[in-house]
């Protein structure tokens, strides 16, 4: 996979060649930081909320670099500098990769604490891409990811509306409008999984309702948090039972 060798590193787009070069410079200083990798895997790849950086800085740093030693420098031309600066970005970044493979097997037995937040990003981790499937797998048939999660253990055997609501509150990466339209669905009268039933998705959209905290608020501060979580469905049926059930708890919680 990836780029042909032949590709050019820049061509017309949003940067000049001189920022570019200026991008590079700092991103090798920051490369050449032993805590820079390690801070920003933290902070995003390790984040369910967030998009990763590290991997696909790492793959797009690598695949530049392949580019630039698979070409000839009069097939570079005016990007020669930028070529340059590409492979001393790889350079660094394979030196500090090396030194922390060093640093692992020189201490195969790290203390209590590191090795309680190893677990913890390496946990972190997991439940990211368990989170990202799930969501994948709802957005395709809501069935499928809440099976999913019930395989892992994450959700519970048997489903309880109060774990599914959560689950559409709280999950990272939901299709919006999966969300709402699992949320408009009046269920039917004998499902063959339990989250298909008409009552089930009744209590599902009442506790996911009463999650947001709309009290002390007037109608239209309420309207805007609670729209911002999902898209409502096409049908207006679906889009009636989600705003009734809406409209109940804002009366009971608003100013107004």
């Amino acid at each position: 996979g990836g780029l042909p060798p032949s590709q050019p590193l820049s061509g017309p787009g949003p940067f000049r060649q001189d920022e570019l070069e200026v991008v590079l410079e700092s991103l090798c200083d920051l490369l050449a930081d032993e805590g820079f990798l390690p801070a920003v895997f933290a902070s995003f790849d390790c984040d369910p909320g967030r998009e990763d950086l590290v991997q696909p800085l790492v793959q797009f740093v690598c695949q530049c670099a392949r580019i630039v030693l698979n070409s000839a420098s009069e097939e570079l031309g005016p990007n020669r500098e930028l070529g340059v600066l590409v492979v001393q970005a790889y350079k660094t970044l394979m030196a500090g990769l090396q030194h922390r493979l060093l640093l692992s097997d020189a201490f195969p037995q790290p203390g209590p604490r590191l090795l309680g937040l190893r677990e913890l990003m390496r946990a972190a981790r997991q439940a990211k891409h368990v989170f990202r499937e799930a969501a994948r797998r709802f957005h395709a048939k809501p069935e499928q990811g809440l099976a999913y999660l019930q395989g892992l253990a994450v959700l519970p055997t048997p489903l309880t509306p109060a774990a599914v609501a959560r689950f559409l509150r709280q999950a990272p990466d939901l299709n919006k409008e999966a969300v709402g339209s699992y949320l408009g669905e009046l269920g039917k009268d004998s499902p063959r999984f339990e989250a298909d039933g008409r009552l089930f998705h009744q209590q599902v959209l009442q506790q996911y309702v009463s999650s947001f905290p709309l009290r002390g608020q007037g109608v239209l501060d309420c309207m805007r948090v609670f729209l911002s979580a999902f898209r409502l469905p096409g049908e207006a049926q679906q889009i009636d039972r989600i705003l009734v059930a809406f409209s109940e708890h804002c009366h009971a919680c608003s100013l107004e």
